[in-house]
């Protein structure tokens, strides 16, 4: 995510105005770090940087998630 934030930057994007968007696992990958993005405490339990980025939405296709 901080690379994302990074090269937004770069080229003028707005990391306040962040979609992900994922397929199969990079669906999964995509849930974790939109989850991350919003909780330190998450962020250091999976492993990675936290940073102040704002993800304003998600689309998850064909996900293995289970909500029960």
């Amino acid at each position: 995510m901080e690379l994302a934030k990074n090269t937004l930057e770069k080229y003028g994007g707005d990391p306040g105005r962040i979609f992900l968007m994922g397929e199969s696992a990079g669906g999964l990958f995509a849930l974790y770090a939109g989850a991350a993005a919003g909780s330190e405490q998450l962020s250091k339990a999976l492993g990675c940087r936290f940073t102040d980025m704002h993800i304003k939405g998600i689309a998850l296709n064909s996900g293995m998630l289970y909500t029960s």
